[in-house]
């Protein structure tokens, strides 16, 4: 089974993780690390804490749905102290000292990196990419608003 360190596990996303985590069978929310309070059921074997080398000494990979602050941290002691779990970071809204911390981090484990998981943003993305390779003269920008 596959032991997931859930970093943001307060938040909205970080709280349906370890719901969906809690009813899979190949993998479970085996630690989970908090700054403030936790209203979530939990598995009796699961870990709760607010120490980073926990984190990694508790999971075969991080998921983090936390923000920038934490990811820093994270990123932090994977650079300091040589983090041997592969990252899932989700967090938006980095300053370039944590996007240069991301990228440090990166040479030294596994990360993928995305603002935004949900299904439509992937569809959307891969529409824009055959729109953009099949309307090669065309101008294409997505605007949010």
């Amino acid at each position: 089974m596959i032991k997931i360190g859930i970093l943001g596990s307060t938040g909205r996303v970080g709280s349906l993780l370890i719901d969906d985590l809690a009813n899979d069978e190949e993998a479970r929310a085996s630690v989970v690390h908090v700054n403030g309070k936790l209203v979530k059921n939990l598995a009796a074997d699961t870990i709760v804490t607010n120490d980073m080398k926990v984190l990694f000494d508790s999971s075969d990979v991080i998921i983090d749905f936390s923000v920038p602050d934490a990811t820093e941290a994270l990123l932090t002691e994977v650079i300091e102290n040589g983090g041997n779990k592969p990252l899932i970071i989700a967090t938006t809204g980095f300053n370039k000292h944590q996007q240069n911390l991301l990228l440090e981090a990166s040479k030294i484990v596994p990360i993928l990196y995305a603002t935004n998981m949900s299904l439509g943003v992937a569809v959307l993305n891969k529409l824009v990419a055959l729109a953009s390779k099949t309307l090669r003269d065309f101008d294409i920008e997505i605007v949010e608003q």
